[in-house]
């Protein structure tokens, strides 16, 4: 993950062999991006303000996935869980249920 200049984004990182963008918020949040082309993430990189092009340019354009860390609280995970039902991303919905139910059964 390469650091960046921006009040809203901590960090960037991208697999050329997956064309896989990450990003890392400055809130902790992480998300990744699929099928991103070389040439967007240098765009994104060389951007005045990357956060604007990563919103205008990235986010709504790109399917996507959060990324759960570990340092993620249990209330964060209950919080995107509510959401992902409300959106009906089943996908979110299966990957944070799974991971509420090995950080809450041991």
């Amino acid at each position: 993950m390469l650091k960046v200049s921006s009040s809203n984004i901590h960090s960037v990182g991208y697999s050329k062999k997956t064309k896989t963008l990450r990003v890392k918020f400055n809130l902790g949040a992480t998300y990744d991006y699929y099928d991103v082309d070389n040439d967007v993430v240098e765009e994104l990189l060389n951007a005045d303000s990357i956060g604007k092009y990563l919103h205008k340019r990235i986010m709504n354009k790109y399917k996507w996935s959060r990324v759960w860390n570990k340092e993620d609280s249990p209330e964060q995970l209950l919080k995107a869980l509510h959401t992902s039902f409300e959106t009906k991303n089943v996908k979110d919905f299966k990957i944070i249920l799974t991971e509420l139910k090995t950080r809450l059964i041991k």
